[in-house]
């Protein structure tokens, strides 16, 4: 037993050196390269609809599979969410995840429907990953 601690702690004290060592070398190319660097909350921005803004869809391996059937490449809409949480006044870096999920599930269309809001239509239409030209052509 004792010995299953001290391999604990070796492997945490390990990943927080990793962890800082990736943050310097992050924080040097963006110096090199004049680049803005912010740090955002990124809770459940892999499992939310970059399109919708809601936490709708479901992410599986690397796809991401949208509530009206579309499926989009996983990590792009991960990415998506990312950039779009800075924007975000009501989450903060530093918000608990138990937070952020009920601002998340307080802003889907059943909430907004209780508070008499209608929920805005995206006009940019993303096709499906797994369509076929013909079949985004068509509308199939």
């Amino acid at each position: 037993m004792a010995q299953k601690q001290v391999w604990k702690r070796y492997n945490r004290r390990m990943s927080a050196w990793a962890k800082g060592v990736l943050a310097e070398a992050l924080g040097s190319v963006c110096t090199q390269r004049q680049a803005d660097h912010r740090l955002v909350n990124a809770a459940y921005t892999s499992q939310m609809d970059s399109v919708t803004g809601l936490l709708q869809g479901q992410r599986v391996a690397d796809k991401f599979y949208r509530v009206n059937g579309d499926v989009i490449q996983a990590d792009h809409n991960a990415a998506l969410n990312v950039l779009r949480r800075y924007e975000d006044t009501e989450i903060t870096r530093f918000t608990p995840y138990q937070e952020v999920r009920r601002i998340l599930l307080a802003r889907s269309p059943a909430q907004l429907s209780v508070k008499g809001h209608e929920l805005q239509v995206m006009s940019a239409y993303q096709p499906c990953a797994d369509k076929s030209s013909v079949q985004v052509c068509t509308g199939l």
